[in-house]
């Protein structure tokens, strides 16, 4: 099975981004610090592929190191690329 970790796994696209997969049958282990709370998360977060860390990336990414086949983040940016290779969302978003 699939796993992606997911930064900002709280926010607007992060929550998407994370139901999204879940719904097509991939892990997903969601990293948020929650500064502007987890509401969004709310229809997913019980979801047995989904697992949550309350974290701040601004501490680094080393200890997810080989816990996932990508990474990915909107406010990470090219940095993601140090922990995981790029991937084509084009299966689970094909409008992109």
């Amino acid at each position: 099975m699939l796993k992606v970790i997911v930064t900002g796994s709280a926010g607007h696209f992060g929550s998407f981004f994370s139901n999204r997969m879940l719904q097509n049958n991939v892990k997903v282990i969601g990293i948020d610090n929650l500064l502007y709370g987890g509401d969004s998360m709310l229809s997913f977060i019980s979801h047995p592929n989904f697992e949550f860390k309350n974290l701040d990336i601004c501490n680094g990414l080393d200890a997810f190191d080989g816990r996932a086949d990508y990474v990915y983040g909107r406010q990470i940016g090219r940095d993601a690329t140090k922990y995981s290779e790029r991937m084509h969302f084009k299966k689970y978003f094909p409008e992109l």
